[in-house]
């Protein structure tokens, strides 16, 4: 294979010509590069039996191979040989061609001053073999380096002679440059190599590197100082180039104002003020990328006159751009590192924070299984002490029936001190998890049909049996329509707003009572703005107490906390919840006269055709957060109501209870509550054992009711219900069995998977 189609193909590797064929054909790419590899085993016999005629053209094709492969060091190296092995065999031709390569390859490079060297040297070479075809093809592809070039030259062996020497002064320079910048350095040692090669290059005796930064490149900074033995680089902490005063810094300033070249046979016309305070020689000079202002270089040699010339000049020009290219490249490589280190660390921490999450779900979960068994003890112990109390009342003997009953009035002060702690307790771990739900944004907006007068309702019905324990009233003050005003919006989000404030009255409030207060307003395009107010005649409030009532973690005051406890969250939590609805929220108090809570949330009507589709649940998470309903008489509130839901066509099945629970406490605890209301309880300790139970007793003899825990060992309770509905769907006949999930995890997430899976219903613990 000739060298002109080996040359070919090699142009066609760097222009990436055979990797777009390496999509289309594997093969041919394949063909074409078995090719070269021959060829180069032909060129290296034919170096070795005629070096005069064949090295040179090894030598380029090896250079064209490195290029190829992005090795630009190794290039260089093998160009530069080539040249020589050109010009001593006499082949002006090929040396032009060396040169051209070069020039092409420092273009390709965006180096545009090394690249004119080259170019213009391959124009010449040229000229001398006598080829005006190419002297006038370069001057057509590249008239930025060739334009104004002679086509003939003019004394050609003292051109020639003077070109070679600047040639060789820019090549050691630019070898040594492409070395440095191959080896693995970081910024301030590339730097300081750089400053290094610059200096001996212009044969300075010191030197420093200037870089404009700012919006207008106002701001000088130097980056670099020193001599080839001690050199001062720091770009993170450059230094300002106003710390080094006098003549020096207004030299620099010249410089970068005007964007001229300053020697020192010109600085006592252009800066007359630093012309005696100045070195024998000094070259000060901006440098520039893509015609914008970079930086200033500043060299001076304190040894002779007129050090610095035209070549040196050009030679200090070339290493300058070079390194501000490099810099850039480097900061840039910095950036991405960091960009990478950034996008690590945030995999990481959104790591921690899933885990996080994870932890407190389950710590929810935990606390809420010890909570519940206080909720149904304290219950069941009342109950025992009512039963302890009309046996006392029997009794003929006055002294002990005194003494007993006293007595009893100190377990009820103590069964009401559990009571306020598995209150705060519970407080805390739902204030836990809804701050946990809101950060993790998945307490988002949900829009379904709901009555505000229903929402209204059941929060009075939460906690009408403790404010009675109180003395206290809790009132509604509606309008007459809203018994069947039906908006579409977010309940579940209303209904804890509502909580949240009626919670903080019921606990602030020792006698008067509480009054919620709604109204809605008609807006443009079928929007609805529903008002809430929640009256009390609690302890009121100053006005630095209000200031701080909103924020996280903040209490009226110390005392208020070490009284009344709680979590200083829920208010915070509303104000985030209304104004995700877009609405906000107030309040106006005064002290000991009592405090108005006032917000508004949007809302739309809802269509009558959208009413029927509401979810079988309304109200079930609001539910949840209550503590203040006796644990017996809700959830005997929800069997009625999951019974009256799942069978009000078919007939009552027998009283029988199945509890799947795999805690003791609770097994025991809610056995004990149903038997107390005349229900047969049997108990499973896993799902497994529940559908084992389950499967053989439909007919006459079925569960009136399952409650199923959600979280067990062997089979959970998603699973125990999935074939239990396998099962009646399997046999049609069957009277579908009421299955009520039962978990500590108060997520509506959760609540979600158990209707999907089948459950009818879903209560949480306590």
């Amino acid at each position: 294979m000739t060298f002109m189609t080996t040359m070919i193909y090699l142009d066609a590797l760097i222009d990436g010509y055979l990797d777009s064929m390496e999509r289309s054909n594997c093969t041919d790419k394949e063909v074409i590069l078995d090719r070269i590899d021959l060829a180069f085993k032909e060129f290296e016999e034919l170096a070795e039996l005629c070096p005069s005629n064949s090295l040179h053209k090894l030598l380029l094709l090896k250079g064209q191979k490195a290029r190829s492969e992005n090795n630009i060091f190794q290039a260089t190296k093998l160009f530069d040989a080539a040249r020589i092995a050109a010009k001593e065999a006499q082949m002006t031709h090929y040396e032009a061609k060396t040169c051209e390569l070069l020039g092409k390859m420092w273009d390709r490079e965006e180096i545009y001053i090394a690249a004119k060297p080259y170019f213009e040297q391959a124009h010449f070479l040229y000229s001398i073999w006598g080829s005006i075809a190419k002297t006038s093809q370069l001057q057509r592809q590249y008239p930025q380096y060739t334009g104004e070039l002679p086509d003939l030259p003019v004394n050609v062996e003292e051109r020639r002679q003077s070109e070679e020497l600047e040639q060789r002064t820019d090549m050691k320079a630019m070898m040594r440059i492409t070395k440095a910048v191959s080896m693995e350095m970081n910024l301030a040692q590339l730097l300081d190599a750089m400053m290094k090669i610059l200096i001996e290059t212009s044969g300075a005796s010191r030197g420093l590197f200037i870089l404009a930064e700012g919006n207008e490149g106002e701001e000088l900074t130097v980056v670099a100082e020193g001599d080839t033995d001690r050199m001062q680089v720091d770009t993170i902490r450059a230094v300002s180039l106003e710390s080094f005063g006098g003549s020096l810094a207004g030299i620099i300033n010249y410089v970068a104002r005007t964007k001229e070249t300053i020697t020192s046979d010109v600085v006592s016309a252009k800066v007359p003020l630093y012309s005696q305070e100045i070195a024998p020689s000094i070259l000060c000079f901006p440098v520039k990328k893509n015609g914008e202002f970079q930086g200033v270089v500043y060299l001076e040699n304190k040894m002779m006159n007129d050090a610095f010339g035209d070549k040196i000049l050009s030679a200090a020009e070339l290493i300058a751009s070079q390194m501000v290219t490099h810099l850039e490249n480097a900061k840039f490589s910095q950036l991405l590192s960091s960009e990478k280190k950034y996008r690590t660390l945030s995999t990481e921490l959104a790591g921690v924070q899933k885990r996080l999450e994870e932890f407190i779900d389950v710590l929810c979960h935990e606390l809420r299984n010890p909570i519940n068994g206080i909720y149904a003890s304290k219950q069941l112990m009342c109950d025992y002490l009512q039963t302890m109390e009309s046996a006392f009342a029997r009794l003929q003997d006055e002294e002990t029936k005194v003494k007993l009953n006293k007595n009893a009035e100190d377990v009820k002060e103590m069964m009401e001190a559990i009571s306020i702690s598995a209150d705060h307790l519970k407080e805390i771990v739902d204030t836990v998890l809804t701050v946990s739900m809101l950060e993790k944004q998945q307490s988002k907006s949900e829009s379904t049909v709901f009555r505000p007068s229903r929402i209204v309702n059941n929060v009075i019905a939460m906690y009408k049996a403790k404010l009675l324990e109180k003395g206290l009233y809790l009132k509604s003050d509606l309008p007459v329509d809203f018994e069947e005003f039906a908006l579409l919006g977010d309940s579940h989000r209303i209904t804890q707003v509502i909580i949240n404030i009626v919670s903080n009255s019921v606990k602030f409030t020792e006698k008067g009572g509480i009054i919620i207060w709604s109204r809605y307003e008609v807006k443009e395009e079928g929007k609805i703005e529903l008002k809430f107010k929640i009256t009390d005649t609690g302890i009121g409030m100053n006005e630095e107490e209000k200031a701080k009532l909103f924020n996280r973690f903040a209490q009226a005051n110390d005392s208020t906390f070490k009284k009344y406890g709680g979590s200083g969250l829920g208010l915070q939590i509303s104000k985030e919840i209304v104004q995700d609805l877009g609405g906000d929220i107030s309040v106006d108090s005064n002290k000991g006269e009592g405090t108005t809570f006032s917000f508004n949330v949007m809302c739309t009507v809802a269509e009558k055709s959208t009413v029927t589709k509401k979810r079988k649940l309304e109200g079930t998470s609001s539910q949840d957060a209550s503590v203040s309903q006796p644990a017996k008489i809700a959830l005997l509130e929800r069997v009625s109501s999951s019974l009256h839901s799942s069978h009000s066509s078919l007939p009552m099945p027998s009283k029988k209870i199945l509890v799947v629970e795999d805690n003791i406490i609770n097994q025991k605890l809610l056995k004990r509550l149903l038997e107390n209301e005349g229900y047969t309880v049997d108990v499973a300790d896993n799902g497994k054992e529940a559908v084992e139970k389950v499967i053989p007793l439909y007919g006459a003899d079925q569960y009136l009711i399952i409650f199923m825990d959600m979280e067990m060992p062997v089979m959970n309770g998603l699973q125990a219900t999935k074939l239990i509905r396998q099962h009646e769907a399997n046999n049609p006949s069957l009277q579908k069995m009421v299955i009520v999930g039962v978990s500590a995890n108060a997520r509506e997430t959760y609540a979600t998977q158990s209707l999907d899976m089948g459950m009818d219903d879903y209560i949480t613990k306590p």
